[in-house]
């Protein structure tokens, strides 16, 4: 304007393009058991110069993954080659989840019996939700408390419970339990135990399962009575017999009363009390050992076809026939359908010098003196013909006559 020209420089200026946004997130988060998590960077994508950061400051990450990261809350950014830093993106790694700690010990019976309920407590755990109880193999029993009712099976075995706060368990608490095979509350030999498994009582020391006798007996079961036949459960097992049955003793055994039902039984099966008999002076467990005027009873089936005379004739049919079952020359000939005793066939009811076998078959025996010479006689009747003559003198012992020699 003044006359005046005035020549200027050209100055070119580059305006360098700041990186894409970033596009970042968490991709992993706390667990239970790990504390950190990882943020992952997926744009601007992984190319030559692009450095990413999450504190702003810090840009030497050159893969766009970052692990092990802190809970907290972060910016993220991306730097190109000319340092223009992107956009940001906010992503957040969540606290760790808590953990409750251990449960203390469980409290409860250690010694257990099988079919029994027992209870398991713990002391609440700071922070738990719920808890997780395990019972041994076969034991029932559900809980999500800090106490359990549980069922025992047959087995021992181990308790535990752990703490949960939602997603997260702590280490268990643990208790060991073991079967009682020791404690025999009522003496009888049987375990606890056992009794319980058996259906048996195990506070009846009368009640029990002689198969499942694995201990001893105490001094307060050997001198008890538990089937009533007066003779002490020790006894009986000195005596090798059964302690639990009435008709199982020996007599010379009985040192204590018997009871009244056992008073009242026959275990011989004879028709006379068990009672009636020691009053008598038999013994209550022969059958053949009896009075027959004591007989108040129904005899046993037993006793009815057994001969306790031994002379061929049953005892029901004596019986029947009045005739004695205890005396063997007591019968009715025609009655015997058993085979008699040889202490009835070598006797001589009838006291004519011939044996009862002698006079039944008309053989001679050899080693007595007299001879029936085939001749079949009465047993029962030393002159069966009536003549006057004795059997073993009679030569026709079947036909009257006045001869020892002739008919």
């Amino acid at each position: 304007a003044n006359g005046c020209e005035v020549i200027s420089t050209e100055t070119v200026v580059t305006v360098n393009a700041l990186p894409d946004a970033v596009v970042a997130s968490a991709t992993s988060q706390p667990t239970c058991s790990i504390s950190t998590g990882t943020i992952k960077v997926t744009s601007p994508a992984v190319s030559t110069g692009i450095t990413y950061s999450i504190n702003g400051i810090d840009y030497t990450n050159t893969s766009g993954l970052f692990e092990n990261v802190a809970a907290g809350t972060y910016t993220v950014t991306a730097k190109n080659a000319n340092g223009c830093v992107s956009a940001s993106a906010t992503v957040q790694i969540n606290a760790q989840p808590l953990t409750p700690a251990q449960p203390g010990v469980i409290s409860g019976s250690i010694n257990v019996l099988p079919n029994t309920d027992y209870t398991y407590t713990i002391s609440a755990v700071t922070g738990a939700t719920s808890y997780t109880w395990t019972l041994p193999n076969g034991w029932v029993g559900t809980s999500t408390t800090t106490s359990i009712t549980a069922k025992v099976a047959t087995t021992g075995g181990t308790i535990s419970v752990v703490a949960n706060t939602g997603a997260c368990i702590s280490s268990a608490s643990t208790l060991t339990v073991i079967l009682d095979i020791t404690t025999d509350t009522d003496g009888d030999g049987v375990v606890d135990s056992k009794e319980i498994l058996d259906g048996t009582d195990p506070s009846d020391p009368c009640e029990y399962a002689k198969s499942s006798i694995t201990v001893a007996s105490s001094s307060t079961w050997d001198g008890l009575d538990c089937d009533g036949d007066g003779v002490t459960n020790g006894k009986e097992i000195t005596d090798g017999t059964d302690p639990n049955d009435p008709c199982s003793f020996k007599l010379a055994s009985q040192t204590v009363e018997p009871s009244t039902a056992w008073n009242n039984a026959d275990c011989d099966g004879d028709g006379v009390t068990n009672g009636q008999e020691k009053l008598d002076g038999t013994n209550p467990n022969d059958a053949c050992s009896f009075k027959i005027s004591s007989q108040t009873l129904t005899p046993s089936a037993a006793w009815n076809d057994a001969d306790c005379d031994g002379d061929g004739v049953s005892n029901a049919k004596e019986k029947i026939d009045g005739t004695d079952p205890t005396d063997s020359c007591s019968f009715i000939l025609a009655s015997q359908t058993l085979e008699p005793s040889m202490a009835w066939k070598i006797a001589d009811c009838d006291g004519d010098g011939l044996t009862n076998e002698e006079e039944k078959t008309g053989i001679d025996d050899p080693f007595t003196p007299a001879n029936p010479n085939g001749k079949i006689t009465d047993p029962l009747n030393k002159d069966t013909d009536g003549d006057g003559v004795p059997d073993n003198l009679d030569a026709c012992p079947l036909l009257i006559g006045l001869s020892k020699m002739g008919c």
